[in-house]
This record gives C-alpha cells, sequence and structure tokens, in this order.
C-alpha cells in the first residue's frame, strides 16, 4: 500500500493476480481497478511489485514488476478501453524490477531509480509533464501544472491527457 504524498487521502495498492494495481481516492474507504485483467491496458498479466507516485504531478504512476517498468498518467481512462500503462524503455527489458525510487532533484527535474532482480540499477532523468498539449517552453506551463496539482483542472480530455488551453472553459467547467 503506497499514499501519495501530494494528497494524502489517495492511496494505491498493488498485488499479484489481476487487476494488479488499485487506487483510491478517499483514504482506502473504497477502490477502483488501476489496470485491466490481461495486456489490453498496457500493463501486462503478472506481479506488480512496487508502485510509486510521481512526487509532482497526480496520476503519474511508476509500477516495477516481474516483467520490467512501467508507467501510466492516466489510470483513471482505465475504463475508455485504451492502453494507460506504458513500458519504460530500459536496458533490462523483461527483468523483474522489486524497487522503483523517484528523486527529485534540486533543479526540479526527477530522476528514477530501478532497482532490478540481478541486473543492477539503472537510473534516468524523468521529464514527464502532466497535459500533453502544454510544453514546457509554453508562457502558461507553470500556471496550468499549479491549477493541475491543486486539484482545480483535470483538463479537458483524459485519452491523450490534454489541456486544450485553445478551447473556451465553460462556467460548468470552472465549478466542477
Amino acid at each position: 500500500i503506497v499514499f501519495d504524498p501530494a494528497r494524502p487521502q489517495r492511496v494505491y495498492a498493488t498485488g499479484s493476480r489481476e487487476p494488479a494495481v488499485f487506487a483510491s481516492d478517499d483514504a482506502g474507504v473504497t477502490w477502483r481497478a488501476a489496470d485491466r485483467v490481461g495486456d489490453a491496458d498496457g500493463l501486462p498479466a503478472g506481479d506488480v511489485m512496487t508502485l510509486v507516485p510521481d512526487p509532482d504531478i497526480g496520476d503519474v504512476l511508476y509500477a516495477g514488476s516481474d516483467t520490467g517498468l512501467y508507467v501510466t498518467w492516466n489510470h483513471r481512462a482505465i475504463d475508455a478501453g485504451a492502453p494507460v500503462w506504458f513500458r519504460v524503455a530500459t536496458p533490462f527489458d523483461g527483468v523483474a524490477v522489486p524497487k522503483v525510487v523517484v528523486q527529485k532533484t534540486a533543479d526540479g527535474r526527477r530522476r528514477i531509480h530501478a532497482f532490478t532482480a540481478g541486473r543492477g540499477i539503472w537510473t534516468t532523468t524523468v521529464t514527464a509533464d502532466y497535459f500533453n498539449d502544454v510544453p514546457r517552453s509554453q508562457w502558461s506551463f507553470d500556471y496550468v501544472n499549479r491549477l493541475q496539482a491543486a486539484g482545480i483542472t483535470n483538463g479537458c480530455s483524459v485519452a491523450p491527457i490534454s489541456y486544450c488551453p485553445q478551447q473556451p472553459v465553460l462556467r460548468e467547467q470552472m465549478a466542477a
């Protein structure tokens, strides 16, 4: 069981049966699957050994499994039928990853450390952004991501996750 450091009410649990990843937004009172049975969601059948929420970007999770390292940034779209988990390209594909650590660096970037079963440690810099259509170079990047982190907006689309900065925001969307 893992608590999201940015949102203490959000809890994740992993297991060895499918679905292998579950999420709760109410501190574990109710649970929903963040993984589907089978490989259609991108996360192969098997044991999810560790799960780590991104320290800054809500809904981004890193999963170490018995078949490798995976990431999702839209597990809430699991019911839409689209793949929501993606294999992280590593030099050790197919090797079990029993531990993952995400470390925030002084310059605001994230380093991910994947500890493997018998192949050593792999480290890389993660530059994932929450919204696909708001690049770091855009003037509003920090503002939009702060709105998301504060729970004010989740954007306009979940598959792929988009903010849609060119579309008007309706009154009912802001009130939601």
